[in-house]
């Protein structure tokens, strides 16, 4: 398992994604879904980092099925699944962890926050 510690900025999603391409190859860790996996991270963080707060930290972990992801950040609110309008400009993140992880849920992280973890299947079938 790889962690990494992010500030509460935005720019935290951008390294976070560097942070996953790194940790794979360092891991050679098998996944065919690389760029999935980096947008799943990005809408993770980009959430902990607008909606949670500090501390924020991110881990990985190889699992024979594919990537076991885990963001925790300071807030327990959890997060919401939602279904905007197309003309919205946002409210989509939870909407594509839903999508492209195997399954994602919620559970209490360390300090009163919360931890949301997402399975990413090696393959896209």
């Amino acid at each position: 398992m790889q962690r990494l510690d992010l500030d509460a900025a935005l720019a935290s999603a951008a390294r976070a994604r560097r942070w996953v391409r790194r940790a794979l190859q360092a891991e050679h860790a098998s996944t065919d879904r690389g760029a999935e996996l980096e947008l799943l991270v990005t809408e993770l963080v980009t959430n902990a980092v607008r909606y949670g707060g500090a501390p924020i930290a991110l881990t990985l972990r190889a699992t024979q099925r594919g990537i076991h992801v885990e963001v925790s950040d300071g807030s327990p609110v959890e997060p919401v699944l939602r279904r905007p309008p197309p003309e919205s400009t946002g409210g989509r993140g939870v909407a594509l962890v839903d999508a492209l992880a195997l399954r994602w849920g919620v559970r209490p992280g360390p300090g009163g926050g919360k931890t949301v973890w997402a399975d990413l299947p090696d393959s896209a079938g």
